[in-house]
């Protein structure tokens, strides 16, 4: 946390999704020497709602708080999130950007060890956002973006995805607010392997942890998160049929 040096204005949120490690009592254990004062607090769940709950609860956490924001950034605690990346996201965002991605998929992107369902996975869905929004989006599932808060706040009562696919119905969302948004990705490396990533993905993808049927199985809850989001937006079919 204390790596990427963010101005004393930045306020930091940290949401624990009941992990089942140290993480409460490392969060715990830096609050009592931290010197940013009423510019951090952590929330703790008992039990594991999954990421896409977890970032409502945490948006509405904010929705709640009396100081003013004029943007927010998500990143998850998996590791794989560079977090001197947000000197750039915030810097974009500042600047004009109404939505910024750290894409893994971006041409500058470095890839380490990535997974070829992974690579299958984002191509299939970066396409179906491509296809509907006009933007030219090349990593659908990044846990790691910011945007103007004013966009944050309004879509948080709307956000309906309580695991994996919460990236996509954010990009989705805003997109519905404001089809004219501008929208800039900034190079991320795809972290799949090194000693950032947690002890459990560590294991999924670098020990050969996971079966087809567990990969399939995401190919599965992401697609039934992108149509659950379409069908309350209730965006027109016509937006993925193909030009005659």
């Amino acid at each position: 946390m204390e790596r990427p040096f963010l101005s004393d204005d930045c306020y930091i949120r940290v949401v624990n999704d009941g992990s089942t490690d140290e993480t409460n009592k490392i969060l715990q254990d830096y609050l009592k020497t931290a010197k940013r004062g009423d510019n951090l607090s952590v929330d703790s769940w008992a039990a594991n709602e999954g990421v896409g709950a977890v970032t409502k609860k945490g948006l509405t956490i904010l929705s709640g708080e009396k100081k003013k924001f004029d943007l927010v950034i998500k990143l998850d605690g998996d590791g794989q999130h560079n977090p001197f990346a947000l000197t750039e996201m915030i810097t974009q965002l500042r600047f004009g950007a109404d939505l910024v991605i750290a894409s893994r998929f971006h041409e500058e992107s470095e890839q380490v060890n990535t997974p070829i369902d992974r690579l299958l996975l984002n191509r299939v869905f970066a396409g179906v956002v491509r296809e509907i929004t006009g933007w030219k989006i090349t990593d659908a599932r990044s846990g790691f973006m910011g945007m103007k808060w004013k966009y944050a706040k309004a879509m948080t009562p709307q956000l309906i995805t309580k695991r994996y696919g919460i990236p996509m119905e954010i990009v989705l969302r805003l997109w519905k607010m404001n089809p004219e948004a501008k929208v800039t990705e900034i190079p991320h490396p795809a972290l799949y392997g090194g000693e950032s990533l947690t002890k459990d993905h560590r294991r999924r993808y670098q020990d050969g942890g996971e079966t087809i049927e567990q990969k399939s199985a995401r190919v599965a809850e992401a697609y039934a998160a992108v149509l659950r989001v379409l069908e309350d937006m209730k965006v027109d079919s016509k937006k993925l049929q193909t030009p005659s």
